[in-house]
This record gives C-alpha cells, structure tokens and sequence, in this order.
C-alpha cells in the first residue's frame, strides 16, 4: 500500500461524535481519506463543527426515495473506498445487509465498532453486582437480535471493534480500541475564556450530563447524584448542581469549563464519552469502575464510586480545591497519553493495513 492513499468511510451513526473524530483524525494521516457519512437525523447538529462529510438525509422521505438514495450511494461509495468501517451493526444498506456479502466480493475491508447498549445484555450482565442493565427502563432488550447481529458480522466481517473494555464479554474476538479524543478542542480553557465563566467564586459546580434522561431514567445514576449534591448542601457546603440533558457536543465545552467536579454514572462499569471529555477540559471526573476491568488502564485517575461511597467521595473533593487540581491535571494528562485522536487513528490505520 505504500504511496497508494488509503480511502476509508466511516458510516452511518453519530456514536456520541466518535465515529467523525475518528475519521476526522485519520484523513489528517498522510495518504489517507477518510469520511463521515450519515442517514441523517434531528442530531446532525450535534457534531463539533459540523463534521459531517456526507450526509443523504434519509429523514422524511419515502421508502422509495430512501431506497433510491441508499442504492445510489451504495454503488459510488462501493466503487471508492477500500475500508468500510460501520457502526453500531448499521451498514450502508440497513437493514438487510445485502451490501457486505457484495463489498467482500469486491475485497474490501469491514469492520463493525459497538458502543455500549448495542450489544449489552440483561442476561450477561446479571452476574455483575452493579450493571447498567438493571437500571435500564426498556423492556425489550432485543437480546436475540443483537446475538443475530453479533454472529452475522462476526461471520462476514474482517473485524469487530469494541471501545469500552466491559463491552469485550459481548462480543466474542473483538479488538478494544479506546475511544478518541479532539485534545485541541477538549481542553482547560485559557485565562481569556476563563474571565467569562464563574471560575473565581467559591460555589464548587457538580456536573451531571445525560445524553436522554426521558429515556434513560436513572440509567446514569442522576437521582443518587441529586441526593449526593442536595446532602452536601444541607451539611452548609457551597456547591451547586449543574445537569445537562441532550445537549450538542459543540455546546458542552463551556459546561465542562464553568464544572470543578464531574460526575458522569454509577453503573456502567466502565467511563464513556462524557467522562474522557471532563478529563481533557481538566475537571477531576467520577464514575462507577469494574474492579475487574482496571487492569485495562491501571493508572487511570478517575475516582470510583457506587451509590454507597459517592457521597463521601464527593465532600472529599467539594472540601478541597488543591485535590480537584491535582486530579484534573493528572486526568488531562491520561487523555493526552491514551485517548488523543491522533494517536488512536495511527494505531486504527495499522488494523486497517493487517487486514
């Protein structure tokens, strides 16, 4: 492949903008084209800057019209790129996957990333004594459908991908690769930035963000964080509450800067998004970790806590601003050494290269 540009699509999902910093991060590699494709949704405008390279905007037309469009795109992008690289078990022709058979056919490479509670289980996950299944609201888990799922790109696919390390018990021989972070655009704010936010009073802010708390409920732990944040208050500490649900990815920086403390769940097992987004901006982050999954990143400053220890961990952290400055620092530094996008796509790009 050498002197040969390597063209990959990234499609059809928005994954918490994971999928378009990845391929963001990757077209920025010498001899590399990487693309961001979507359906297209309400979400499309919450992507940073508008990542979005293409977008078919299926929303509101007819099956025909989407048919129409999907083919279309289909036989141009089948004709152009030699990676596919799918997410959440959504490839070009969903539902009925009719493109990978084709795509192998022509020799080109297909993976499929996962990103959470598309291939988690209530089933599997029983034998955990903390899980976000139990608290999850839905009834329809889908379980033998996600097992289809799983099976079939296990089958057809030269890859699955998954990007939380307590995903790997789901998905039989898939590959971790963490999840990616645009460090120059997550940062600590600089002095000027900083004049604008509340950073010089005494309120220490306790932020909680939820992708969908309609949905989610207690999914992420927000009644118990309440509750924490309300004990502390009435024991005459000053901190004050910040909750955020479904906010744009382009309007959280400022959240995350105006935060000292960030609490981003209780049950997952595992950081997500939200999380490694606090800890590039600085801000100390807390989050339930598996005990038996700290092995993957031993020296991960994150502070771990249940419903029982949250409370306490947190007055620790309200009482002192010298440890949420030494814990922000350390959190920043673990980004910058483990999640920086560019370092995730080179090493993205020699999985794609092994192939």
């Amino acid at each position: 492949m050498k002197n040969k540009q390597l063209r990959i699509l990234h499609a059809p999902i928005i994954a918490c903008n994971q999928a378009a910093e990845l391929s963001r991060a990757l077209d920025l590699i010498p001899n590399v084209e990487s693309d961001y494709m979507i359906f297209g949704d309400k979400k499309d405008e919450w992507h940073i800057s508008s990542g979005i390279d293409i977008n078919l905007r299926l929303e509101g037309r007819n099956k025909f019209m989407k048919a129409l469009v999907q083919g279309g795109f289909f036989l141009w992008a089948a004709n152009h790129y030699d990676v596919f690289h799918f997410h959440s078990h959504i490839s070009l022709l969903h539902p009925t996957h009719w493109d990978i058979p084709i795509l192998k056919k022509f020799g080109k490479k297909i993976l499929m990333s996962y990103w959470g509670c598309d291939v988690r289980t209530k089933t599997a996950s029983q034998k955990h004594d903390i899980s976000i299944c139990q608290q999850c609201p839905s009834l329809d888990c889908r379980e033998s459908w996600k097992a289809k799922e799983i099976s079939y790109f296990h089958e057809n696919a030269d890859l699955q991908v998954v990007h939380m390390p307590e995903s790997l018990e789901f998905v039989p021989d898939s590959v971790y690769i963490p999840t990616s972070v645009n460090i120059d655009y997550w940062r600590p704010p600089i002095e000027e930035e900083a004049e604008s936010l509340k950073l010089k009073d005494d309120v220490v802010r306790i932020m909680h963000p939820v992708g969908n708390s309609s949905f989610r409920g207690n999914m992420k732990g927000t009644e118990f964080v309440k509750k924490a944040v309300e004990t502390l208050k009435k024991e005459g500490l000053n901190v004050d509450f910040l909750f955020y649900d479904q906010q744009a990815h382009k309007e959280m920086r400022n959240n995350y800067w105006n935060a000292d403390v960030v609490v981003e769940q209780l049950y997952a097992g595992w950081h997500g998004s939200t999380g490694l987004e606090g800890m590039a901006c600085g801000r100390p982050v807390m989050t339930y970790l598996r005990p038996d999954l700290i092995k993957y990143k031993a020296d991960i400053p994150i502070i771990s806590v249940t419903e029982k220890t949250l409370t306490d961990e947190l007055r620790k952290l309200v009482k002192s601003k010298k440890l949420r400055e030494e814990i922000g620092q350390k959190s920043r530094e673990y980004v910058l050494k483990y999640h920086d996008s560019g370092k995730v796509a080179k090493d993205m790009l020699e999985i794609y290269k092994s192939l």
